[in-house]
């Protein structure tokens, strides 16, 4: 199965082509330019380098937060134009899942992404020899409320980390492992993909 996965939940972004759970290819890039003005070049080029077309995706595996409202929306409503005008099943996966996937060690531990301002995203999971299993809810919060807790991964821009919380990075190939797992375990296919919010955009915030 080939697994074209998208990754635009922050202002870093990846694409990725994977052969069921074997990397092909991937390009990941932090630069100040749009996700609407790279993903599209970066997909394309990872095509011309593994000499293979869009047709021949099987599966399309998008990130949906949370992270980045527009980012998000961007990289979902590519995918699920491709998906769309190809016949082709979509799945979703959680930016925090992505994140967690990374997490070195087994046993309980929690994983985080930076948020606007002074928030935060996250959950706790479990790994063992099994996998890797989230045990809580996906929470947003302050900032301050890591200190609270041992064994962290998190994925970061802008702060100063304490050298006990292990820096991940979101990898679109973590999530076309994901999902294509996900894929595998549904007794069937998908058909609305929506993006993980959790918190009001800006311009709900405003309205109200």
């Amino acid at each position: 199965m080939i697994i074209l996965a998208v990754d635009t939940s922050t202002s870093s972004g990846s694409v990725a082509l994977l052969d069921n759970c074997e990397l092909l290819g991937e390009i990941y890039l932090s630069l100040d330019s749009t996700h609407s003005e790279r993903v599209l070049s970066c997909i394309d080029s990872l095509f011309h380098f593994l000499k293979m077309d869009i047709s021949d995706v099987d599966l399309f595996v998008s990130s949906i937060g949370p992270g980045s409202f527009t980012g998000i929306r961007i990289g979902l409503s590519l995918l699920k134009g491709f998906a769309t005008a190809l016949s082709k099943p979509l799945t979703g996966v959680p930016s925090i899942d992505a994140v967690a996937l990374e997490f070195p060690f087994y046993g309980n531990f929690y994983a985080f992404i930076e948020g606007r301002g002074d928030e935060i995203f996250y959950a706790q999971f479990e790994k063992s020899s099994r996998g890797i299993f989230r045990v809580s809810d996906y929470k947003i919060d302050k900032f301050s409320i890591i200190d609270n807790f041992e064994n962290k991964i998190g994925v970061f821009k802008n702060k100063n980390l304490d050298k006990s919380i292990f820096k991940g990075v979101l990898y679109a190939h973590n999530f076309g492992i994901l999902g294509y797992h996900k894929f595998n375990s549904l007794s069937k296919e998908e058909n609305n993909i929506l993006p993980l919010y959790l918190r009001k955009s800006d311009a709900e915030i405003a309205q109200n």
